[in-house]
């Protein structure tokens, strides 16, 4: 089956295809990613995704792609510290398993298990934000992540303390 005879399926039937595209500086990866736009077009939404700790995202921002990918939503995945990764890496080797974040919580630091709760709120968050990009329904998040009210600053002059 052809991308355009799935395409005609899923539009027929009310369904738009959303893609990832990973902001990536390997030129493989951007190869793959200008195919895929180029083949879908218009037919498509696209989410980019970046990962700073992997990728500085420098090639990807700069290219021909990232360009006609300019108004689509972005997720910027956060960064987690080295010492977390190494606990987390720990925990995995003490249980002599991979384990996900969620498994590995309970053998963490406190600083750690609130970095790790950061991360996935910071993530989350962005879910929520394009959510119209990312699910069919925007109701169908039930769980919302609770964000803090932004409070302003009173303007203090130095020289009157």
């Amino acid at each position: 089956m052809s991308p355009f005879s799935a395409l005609r399926i899923f539009a027929d039937n009310g369904i738009r295809l959303t893609v990832c595209i990973f902001a990536s500086d390997e030129r493989a990866a951007l190869a793959s990613g200008a195919q895929i736009v180029s083949t879908l077009g218009e037919s498509a939404d696209y989410v980019v995704i970046s990962n700073p700790a992997r990728f500085t995202g420098q090639v990807f921002f700069a290219s021909k792609l990232a360009e006609r990918l300019q108004d689509s939503p972005q997720i910027q995945i956060p960064r987690i510290t080295g010492g977390t990764i190494e606990a987390l890496d720990r925990a995995s080797k003490q249980k002599r398993k991979s384990l996900i974040f969620r498994e590995a919580e309970p053998a963490l630091e406190i600083g750690s298990r609130y970095e790790l709760e950061h991360w996935r709120n910071r993530l989350f968050s962005q879910f929520e934000d394009n959510a119209a990009a990312l699910l069919p329904n925007e109701t169908l998040v039930k769980n919302k992540v609770t964000r803090a009210e932004e409070t302003v600053s009173a303007a203090i002059n130095p020289f009157d303390l």
